[in-house]
């Protein structure tokens, strides 16, 4: 073993390695930003017309007609409460709601991973004195 030369390596192969690194991190927050945009923008207008759409069944199964009995005439409510919460159970619409929650936490999901590579897309970080610029 002692006939092998050790060989150093160059004074700046660390800036072309990280230089190369960075790159490659830009690459990918751009193909990011590209993919969660167009997510983003699908997950949103969904988010906005399933929530017409459930308003909408709010008032198609009189949900908010039992409710407002709360506030117009309590001694009915009270007097015939567990009906009144079953009729309030029946006429809620879980299915609906539960498709509306999915639409918004993709939404907050595709608009976070966005603006985490936008983020990255838009940083300069300095390496060796030198500032890279997409």
């Amino acid at each position: 073993m002692n006939h092998l030369i050790a060989h150093e390596p160059s004074q700046d192969l660390e800036d072309l390695i990280m230089k190369r690194i960075i790159e490659e991190e830009r690459k990918r927050a751009v193909r990011g930003v590209s993919i969660f945009s167009v997510f983003s923008i699908a997950s949103l207008w969904g988010s906005i017309s399933l929530g017409g759409y459930l308003w909408s069944n709010f008032y198609a199964s009189g949900f908010f007609q039992f409710a407002s009995l709360v506030f117009s005439d309590w001694s009915v409510v009270l007097s015939h409460g567990s009906n009144f919460m079953l009729s309030l159970a029946e006429s809620f619409p879980v299915i609906e709601l539960s498709i509306f929650l999915a639409a918004v936490v993709a939404s907050f999901w595709s608009v976070s991973y966005f603006m985490a590579d936008f983020k990255i897309i838009r940083t300069r970080r300095p390496i060796s004195g030198a500032l890279l610029v997409a």
